[in-house]
């Protein structure tokens, strides 16, 4: 079937050769478990607002070991089978931990990306982080208690500068960056739980940059979840939500690849489709999951 190797060829012409060196995509952690000792000191804040750029970002695979495993969120409430209309036919992912109803469509398709790409899909976007080109940061506000708090505030901005980057390849903690007040940015409510800050439904701009191509992927119903720390330690998190078909194909639209594989692409993410089935039975998004590792920072307004 042509439709996989199609969106692998997109993918492909995005991250081609001949462009900066390409960062391997780590291997997929598993689950986010927070391990936190609740004792006052421990969770007691330096201060009511914590700002966390986003290290590195890459897809979430299914578990190659073990088919239809990969880390994600229920996205519709709902568990589905193979053969589930409402899903358009596709049956729902499980957790690395266990957990049912895990709509991630993305993982299953990424991997033949991967094979297609040598794996540089994750490299491309890790270059462009380390260069200054899609930095994010998550700015959390009104905390109480970094063990359990019931409500904090949470924004999601894009910042500019050039960041320094450790030998590990990622974003030195600890840096200042400028806010992008013209960038999309989301402002919601959120919640930390056993020193996890979880967040959402909510939709979620992201900003994509792969060589000369910049754009933004809307999150539709996006959750978020992400270790957070005080003593400056990596937080490791998931992302998830549904991307429209109609804009990933317009985004296309402004990319150099032919019409035919334009179209071919359409057909394949169409048959992949998982969420927002309309009347017509079609689904309109996509599932799909991003692994984050974030450092602390700071931002100036």
């Amino acid at each position: 079937m042509r439709l996989i190797p199609a969106i692998c060829a997109v993918f492909a012409l995005m991250v081609s050769a001949g462009c900066a060196p390409m960062v391997p995509p780590p291997a997929d952690a598993g689950p986010i478990e927070a391990s936190v000792d609740a004792s006052p000191s421990r969770c007691r804040p330096l201060s009511s607002r914590m700002s966390f750029v986003l290290a590195r970002i890459g897809f979430v695979r299914e578990d190659p070991m073990r088919a239809g495993v990969a880390d994600g969120y229920d996205l519709d409430n709902r568990v589905s089978m193979e053969g589930d209309v409402r899903t358009c036919r596709h049956g729902d992912l499980v957790s690395p931990d266990g957990h049912m109803g895990i709509d991630n469509q993305l993982a299953s398709l990424i991997p033949s990306v991967d094979r297609m790409t040598g794996g540089a899909l994750d490299g491309a976007i890790q270059a462009a982080i380390n260069n200054g080109q899609m930095l994010v940061v998550l700015r959390v506000e009104g905390i109480d208690d970094l063990c359990e708090d019931s409500e904090v505030r949470v924004s999601v901005v894009r910042v500019s500068g050039m960041p320094f980057v450790g030998s590990d390849q990622l974003v030195d903690s600890g840096q200042t960056f400028d806010l992008m007040r013209t960038a999309p940015m989301t402002h919601t409510t959120g919640r930390i739980t056993g020193g996890t800050l979880e967040l959402g439904p909510v939709d979620l701009p992201l900003p994509v940059a792969v060589l000369d191509a910049q754009f933004v992927i809307m999150f539709y119903g996006a959750r978020l979840r992400v270790s957070i720390a005080p003593d400056g330690a990596d937080g490791q998190g998931v992302i998830g939500g549904g991307i429209s078909l109609a804009e990933f194909m317009s985004i296309l639209s402004t990319l150099t690849i032919p019409n035919d594989l334009r179209t071919t692409v359409n057909g394949a993410l169409t048959l992949f489709a998982d969420l927002d089935r309309d009347a017509m039975g079609k689904c309109q998004r996509i599932s799909g999951a991003l692994r984050i590792t974030t450092r602390p920072a700071f931002v100036l307004e």
